[in-house]
């Protein structure tokens, strides 16, 4: 046999992934296959009576190790929104106690605490939104930066919903400081 040309994206985990026809397939008996993909479905042919048909999404769910590995980044991502909870919270919160001499004051001049609430709360988001963005840029800079040997497949629909839980966990972690803000005495804080 005589190898004619190359595809990018051909191989299977670590096994390499041959395109032939039946009839050069039938030359190589003495090649194991581990699964034939078509591209039109099969009926009537007698070559495949004790074979499994799958789709290919039926497939590639069937590899081993697959379902193992999605399960740990779906982990691993939902851990990380944990951690996006957490470090947020602690970031505002921070911030919250630096500046409750001033939200005292500005409780004291007559602002409102709904206002300074939907204040944070909107600060959260434009920060989470700058965040998410960054992060976007930065995903799609590193995967034409890293060699072609790393598989790394982009999928619009994951990084919309990892960006909206994210949004949500940011929304969420302000709610810490804006306790703090709501409970702020201006008595307390100005000094009487």
């Amino acid at each position: 046999m005589k190898i004619v040309g190359f595809t990018s994206n051909a191989s299977l985990n670590v096994a390499p992934v041959i395109y032939t026809s039946f009839q050069t397939l039938k030359k190589i008996n003495q090649a194991p296959v581990n699964a034939l993909v078509f591209n039109k479905k099969i009926t009537g042919d007698t070559h495949f009576k004790n074979s499994k048909l799958y789709t290919i999404k039926s497939f590639i769910e069937k590899l081993p190790g697959y379902q193992a590995q999605q399960l740990t980044f779906k982990f691993m991502i939902g851990f990380l929104f944990v951690i996006v909870l957490i470090v947020i919270s602690i970031f505002l919160y921070i911030l919250t106690i630096q500046k409750l001499p001033n939200f005292g004051v500005m409780k004291a001049q007559g602002i409102s605490t709904k206002y300074l609430v939907l204040n944070t709360l909107t600060q959260t988001f434009l920060m989470a939104v700058v965040g998410i963005g960054l992060a976007i840029i930065f995903t799609i800079i590193t995967s034409y930066v890293l060699p072609s040997e790393v598989p790394i497949a982009i999928s619009t629909t994951q990084v919309v919903a990892t960006s909206f839980g994210i949004l949500i966990m940011s929304l969420l972690g302000s709610l810490l400081p804006i306790r703090q803000i709501i409970k702020v005495d201006p008595f307390e804080m100005i000094g009487g």
